[in-house]
């Protein structure tokens, strides 16, 4: 497996519309719908990780800069969301998580 960590900012067309196709697989919206999704709702800081096997996209998540108020104090973490893989029981969720986690670490 090779994994690609980008920043929206730095991410091309076409990766983009391979996150689409595969996000498509999950979530029945237009691809207009899912490209203005990513555009209206990820800062240009915000991750986006890319699994891929024989060059294939095969899953993909992404990870977002958020804050919290808690206890009066703000509180900065990061979220993980549209965690999307092209077959399920396939084991590529979880390796696209610990792949995140060390990255993270």
């Amino acid at each position: 497996m090779q994994f690609k960590f980008c920043k929206h900012s730095q991410i091309n067309q076409q990766e983009l519309e391979k996150i689409v196709d595969l996000k498509k697989k999950h979530w029945n919206y237009a691809p207009e719908e899912h490209l203005r999704w990513m555009a209206l709702n990820l800062k240009e800081e915000d991750i986006h990780v890319l699994m891929f096997e024989n060059e294939e996209l095969v899953a993909y998540l992404n990870l977002i800069n958020a804050e919290v108020i808690i206890n009066d104090a703000v509180q900065s973490f990061i979220g993980i969301g549209n965690v999307c893989s092209s077959n399920k029981g396939k084991g590529h969720g979880s390796l696209l998580i610990k792949e995140v986690d060390q990255y993270l670490a």
